[in-house]
């Protein structure tokens, strides 16, 4: 005899909606939630700099991509935070992380993987068990005065460090100048970083749904 169980799910649409460049969604109060359907983004679209947004359950797929992850609150995960990666040998990645705010992370907060170029500036890891793990691809994590001052010879400015509290694990990233080259190349799309001990602040001030 089989047995029967009642489930409730959300109804997923069919088609996405085409988001262009230089548009808006805008959610008023806590009505901002796009709940069983998906956003399709493509062909360089393009906007400004945006806050007070929250990305959760979120799947990005592209290539030869350019991402700028700033000002997100991560918070309780259990596995990997954000994992970057591509598998395609002739197609790279190139991930800016700034001034976001980790908080309680069982697993780790980065999975990096082939092909990529991450750069970490600014962020706050409060209470993350792994901070980092690197399978391959190239990362620059800004952890002390030497890392932050060597990115004046390729960005044209001093780095903010990352904050890393005394119940996290080690940052556990690597320094490695071939993502500051990388970046080098994209020196006017890097957003203008705040002090990482003001992060936390601005961070639960802004993310979130009902902030508008």
């Amino acid at each position: 005899m089989q047995r029967i169980l009642a489930c409730t799910y959300i109804n997923a649409a069919r088609n996405p909606i085409n988001v262009n460049s230089n548009k808006s969604l805008v959610g008023i109060g806590r009505a901002g939630v796009i709940k069983g359907k998906s956003l399709r983004l493509i062909n360089s679209v393009l906007n400004g700099f945006a806050s007070r947004v929250t990305i959760s359950n979120f799947l990005l797929l592209g290539f030869n991509d350019f991402y700028t992850f700033v000002g997100n609150y991560i918070y309780y995960i259990s596995g990997r935070a954000l994992y970057i990666n591509t598998n395609a040998t002739a197609l790279i990645i190139l991930f800016y992380s700034v001034n976001n705010y980790f908080r309680n992370i069982a697993g780790y907060a980065f999975d990096v993987s082939v092909n990529t170029y991450v750069l970490l500036e600014g962020n706050y890891f409060d209470t993350v068990t792994i901070l980092g793990f690197l399978e391959s691809g190239n990362v620059y994590a800004v952890n002390t005065v030497p890392d932050a001052s060597s990115c004046t010879s390729y960005l044209g400015y001093i780095c903010e460090w990352n904050r890393v509290t005394s119940n996290s694990g080690a940052l556990g990233l690597s320094v490695d100048s071939a993502a500051l080259f990388k970046f080098s190349g994209y020196k006017s799309s890097l957003v203008r970083h705040i002090l990482v001990t003001n992060v936390p602040a601005s961070v639960l001030a802004n993310a979130g749904i009902g902030k508008i």
